[in-house]
């Protein structure tokens, strides 16, 4: 298992002053992460409506002047099957995901919902700062794996998106083409 250095680990004098540095870049981790999370949403969202002005220009009165029935079939398997596919990748990344973390931690939803109001908070104020690194590390793990899918799911829309504009431009130059003889 591969480590990633730390440049200043040598930096801290007292263990516990450590572990509170080390809380407090967890915490901008998780942060980082989850807002990396927010801003695959929003794009998958944006992929979703451009996605819609590409059918809206695809189907316009005069947007298609197609001449036969092969020309129409062959026009809509080429054109809105990566429409189709891009929506659904976009979708894919806005759809929850739930990942648990390996060990129970008082940071994850459904660990936190199983415990008694009162009882959540005493076990999270009894907790000591490595306890509560340990278990914030362990969901930035976890944010981190949910957000590499995300952004995986994002490129394959955003890939299908661009076919779709690609066979856009060439059948609107087929009709240019066409409508010059």
């Amino acid at each position: 298992m591969e480590t990633i250095p730390i440049a200043d680990k040598d930096h801290f004098d007292k263990p516990e002053q450590n572990t509170d540095k080390q809380l407090k870049m967890a915490i901008l981790l998780f942060e980082h992460i989850e807002g990396q999370i927010r801003a695959a949403d929003n794009k998958a969202w944006l992929i979703v409506v451009a996605n819609g002005v590409l059918v809206n220009l695809f189907t316009k009165k005069d947007g298609i002047n197609i001449q036969n029935l092969n020309e129409i079939a062959i026009f809509l398997v080429f054109s809105f099957v990566p429409i189709l596919v891009s929506i659904f990748f976009a979708l894919k990344v806005v759809s929850p995901v739930l990942t648990k973390p390996l060990n129970q931690n008082l940071f994850f939803f459904e660990n936190i919902i199983n415990l008694k109001e009162i009882t959540f908070v005493d076990q999270f104020q009894g907790q000591q700062s490595v306890e509560i690194l340990s278990a914030l590390l362990s969901e930035v793990h976890v944010k981190a794996k949910i957000a590499s899918l995300k952004f995986l799911k994002l490129r394959r829309s955003f890939i299908f998106f661009f076919i779709a504009i690609v066979i856009w431009i060439i059948v609107q130059a087929y009709q240019f083409y066409c409508g010059l003889q």
